[in-house]
């Protein structure tokens, strides 16, 4: 590991940038597909606005940046929601992030999805499929929990209630999850939930059995074929730095691990930076946000200029 060469995020900037050119579409600026030669689409555009934001490349003038969103808000349907395979909730969560990035104001009538009276919330969260991974819970909470006033005391004691009711003692590996769900979906749904309780800054539940859960994955051995998403390093990474802020006693074992894990993915770019490249737009500014929780700990496995993680920052998600 001492002989490690960085990854150089000037030549990854370089990469990613002429990629992103390739998935610009003919006749309209700024336009985005998924992919090479594909259509426009709603997280072509999204993820297009958080790879320049993430890179530092330039988002254009106010007339580029103004006509980017009015295509991106051009996704809305009848209901004034935005759909994708993801679900209204996580669409919601990147289009608020993009048009923030973009500096450009939020229309009035997007809303936020989760109810804002704590009675409501209530059942709302019965309702929650409990058997997902919780991307849809982080989507519609998330921009109210991050806008300063725009839920009560008793909406975030009722919030934080149900879901610490949902981490029984007895049995530790239930963690929002099955207890003998993959490492990547255990992951997946511990980083949903906390995620949308780092928006409003708000204690984690049971941090020192969350903690545990995810250390005992041991996913710093994970072998190349073991499943995993494009998020998963990240989600892991993020999860242990947080909950290590808070049980600093867990921080030497924590970093140790996000070092490995770290040192595979430099060596996986370097090896052969071209899987990567051929993501999904969406997928590859999934690739920039992991990258950049690894670069902020893991300094000297990184040179040439500083990444933005722009998906864990709560203030983007504001309405």
């Amino acid at each position: 590991m001492n002989n490690l060469t960085p990854l150089d995020i000037a030549d990854l900037k370089q990469a990613v940038a002429a990629e992103l050119a390739q998935r610009r579409c003919a006749g309209a600026d700024p336009s985005f597909a998924e992919e090479r030669g594909g259509p426009e689409a709603l997280y072509g555009l999204t993820g297009a606005v958080n790879i320049h934001a993430a890179l530092g490349l330039p988002l254009g003038d106010r007339a580029t940046r103004t006509r980017w969103a009015a295509r991106i808000l051009a996704y809305r349907d009848s209901d004034g929601h935005f759909t994708t395979g993801e679900g209204p909730g996580h669409a919601l969560h990147m289009v608020l992030g993009a048009l923030n990035l973009l500096g450009e104001p939020i229309p009035g009538d997007i809303g936020p999805l989760a109810p804002r009276d704590p009675g409501a919330l209530e059942a709302w969260m019965e309702a929650h499929d409990w058997q997902s991974t919780h991307k849809e819970l982080c989507g519609q909470t998330i921009p109210l929990l991050a806008s300063s006033g725009m839920v009560s005391r008793p909406w975030t004691a009722r919030f934080t209630q149900r879901i610490t009711e949902r981490l029984p003692e007895a049995r530790p590996l239930e963690t929002w999850c099955q207890p003998d769900d993959p490492p990547w979906r255990v992951i997946s749904c511990l980083y949903h939930v906390l995620s949308a309780f780092d928006a409003g800054r708000l204690p984690y539940p049971k941090p020192e059995q969350l903690a545990r859960r995810l250390l005992d994955l041991h996913w710093e051995e994970a072998p190349d074929t073991e499943r995993r998403t494009v998020c998963t390093d990240g989600d892991w990474a993020w999860l242990l730095l947080r909950l290590s802020e808070a049980l600093p006693h867990h921080a030497e074992a924590a970093l140790d691990a996000i070092r490995r894990v770290s040192v595979r993915r430099v060596q996986a770019w370097q090896t052969d930076c071209k899987p990567t490249l051929s993501r999904s737009t969406h997928h590859l500014y999934c690739y920039i946000w992991v990258t950049a929780v690894f670069q902020s700990c893991m300094r000297d496995h990184y040179t040439g200029g500083y990444l933005r993680d722009t998906l864990n920052d709560p203030a983007l998600f504001r309405l």
